[in-house]
């Protein structure tokens, strides 16, 4: 079959929406379908275009799918200039899907629609109907719910708000409504969606679970599985990842203030970037904690971190859309076989309890992270990295190839 991808994010940048599809490209092409891809040009994290790209309409991805670029706009860190940039990509996307339709280059007999960003899903449902495809969404996260939480979204960055926030306030009510229509609508008509954890529900009967269970190659092979402290009576805590809206990190910052107060030896590293970074590091200045930030690192540079590391945070704001949502870290963190301190709920604190990963502790309540840490100084770390890491490989290599090529045929002859 011929699968055409729509996505706002792919190699060669590196994040958990491209890690994730260059894995799946590589299973469909396993499997003797055709990949093709539109996407804009490489800009993910900075939101400018890299600099060591060289324009080209269409090019030859790393794993045999061919790649055709759409437009592009810079954006900065605010919201609501992601919200214009996506667009401006997504008619773009639309424009030139059509074009390659036209021209016969490539005439798909599936569409997929990757969120996020939200308009891929429109844009997707838009081209499969121009080409008499088959259609599915690829949903990563709890969208459409997560825009109900959009009065939260801005809460860790402790801005204060003026008069042009309150405007924007207004005029988000009913664009976040329409988003939403749009997008349900998209999942409804679509052949089957494709989920990341069993909790999230979508208004299809046709559900397809493909968790982010991706290989990291750079960290092929590289095992922690330590199940002593480097250092009795301290602890030495990781957080990697994005410093953003809805991880709340505050909760771990105060958490860990807590701890310093009964073990003032013990550290913690934060390794990444994002909104919320520099109200972080004020924090910590001002409290004089031992917390130590690190700009964002690619994967061969992590494993420092995670030989220095006793245990690793999987952190997530305490907001009902995230109870449906598995960190693809999480998966990560297992198959490294480093200890997990998860600050989650629903389906993610199931699976780090069910597979003995580490330990948990409820979104928002810091007395309870910090008391899940004075156990681990108290009791050691317990965990069973090998009973994790043998789920995690089968999860990979059975169920997740059967769920993509299920959806994909279903697809196909849903067209």
């Amino acid at each position: 079959m011929r699968i055409l991808v729509i996505s706002q994010y792919w190699e060669p940048e590196n994040g958990v929406p491209q890690r994730r599809w260059a894995w799946l490209a590589e299973v469909l092409r396993a499997n003797g379908h055709e990949v093709a891809v539109v996407a804009p040009p490489p800009h993910y994290p900075t939101g400018v275009l890299d600099k060591n790209w060289t324009p080209v309409s269409s090019e030859l991805g790393a794993h045999g799918e061919r790649i055709f670029r759409s437009n592009f706009r810079p954006h900065g860190r605010g919201i609501s200039d992601r919200v214009i940039s996506q667009a401006y990509i997504a008619a773009s996307t639309l424009r030139k899907a059509v074009g390659i339709i036209r021209r016969r280059d490539f005439v798909p007999d599936v569409v997929i629609g990757t969120v996020p960003a939200i308009p891929s899903a429109i844009v997707a449902r838009i081209i499969a109907t121009f080409s008499n495809a088959g259609l599915l969404i690829d949903l990563r996260d709890a969208w459409p719910e997560l825009l109900h939480n959009s009065s939260e979204w801005n809460s860790s960055l402790h801005k204060e708000k003026s008069w042009k926030d309150l405007i924007k306030q207004v005029i988000k009510i009913p664009v976040i409504h329409a988003t939403s229509v749009a997008m349900t609508s998209a999942l409804q008509k679509s052949s089957g969606v494709i989920v990341t954890a069993a909790d999230l529900e979508v208004p299809n009967e046709h559900r397809f679970i493909i968790r982010n269970v991706f290989p990291s190659p750079a960290l092929k092979d590289f095992r922690i599985d330590r199940q002593t402290l480097h250092e009795e009576g301290s602890l030495r805590i990781l957080y990697g990842g994005t410093l953003g809206r809805a991880q709340d990190l505050d909760n771990a910052i105060v958490a860990f203030q807590l701890l310093q107060a009964v073990a003032p030896r013990s550290e913690m590293h934060i390794v990444g970037g994002g909104v919320a970074k520099k109200s972080l590091q004020q924090f910590c200045e001002h409290h004089q904690l031992n917390v130590k930030f690190y700009e964002r690192a690619p994967l061969e540079e992590m494993k420092k971190h995670y030989e220095w590391a006793d245990t690793a945070l999987v952190h997530l704001a305490n907001w009902p859309a995230l109870a449906k949502a598995v960190p693809s870290k999480t998966y990560e963190l297992m198959e490294i076989g480093i200890h997990i301190s998860g600050v989650v709920n629903g389906e993610a604190e199931a699976i780090i309890s069910e597979l003995d990963a580490g330990a948990t502790a409820a979104p928002g309540v810091p007395e309870e992270l910090a008391a899940v840490w004075m156990h681990i100084l108290a009791h050691g770390l317990n965990h069973s990295p090998a009973k994790a890491r043998s789920w995690i490989q089968h999860q990979r290599s059975n169920v997740a190839v059967e769920q993509l090529l299920s959806a994909i045929e279903l697809a196909n002859r849903s067209s």
